[in-house]
């Protein structure tokens, strides 16, 4: 079992890579002053991540299909408050979360993977 200095130390570690400045976006619901509501982009956090591009050739299955898998892989700090469906701008491109892998035990980083915006 890691003790919690040891978790510390992986994640230290880990923060090494994280060396391109991002912004996370989230689609809220804004008043419009009137009575209805305007859906808006709402900056939630500004840290670092490292961005890795998507690999070449490689597939994956979707919906029984394989399909080209283009997504960008992004590792942020552990416990970053990231959603499907959020932005992220980052390395001069803007990003759109498509899944946030979830840690099986204890998150050293936190794994999402995005397309680029266009």
């Amino acid at each position: 079992m890691l003790s919690a200095a040891d978790m510390t130390s992986m994640q230290g570690t880990a923060g090494l890579t994280r060396v391109t400045s991002c912004t996370i976006q989230r689609n809220t619901l804004v008043s419009d002053g009137r009575g209805g509501q305007t859906a808006s982009w709402t900056t939630i956090a500004t840290t670092t991540c490292c961005i890795w591009p998507p690999m070449r050739n490689a597939q994956r299955v979707v919906a029984d299909r394989l399909v080209l898998d283009n997504r960008f892989a992004l590792l942020l700090a552990p416990g970053t408050d990231i959603q499907p469906g959020d932005r992220v701008q980052a390395g001069g491109s803007q990003f759109e979360v498509n899944e946030v892998v979830a840690p099986r035990t204890l998150e050293v980083e936190r794994l999402v993977y995005c397309t680029v915006v266009k």
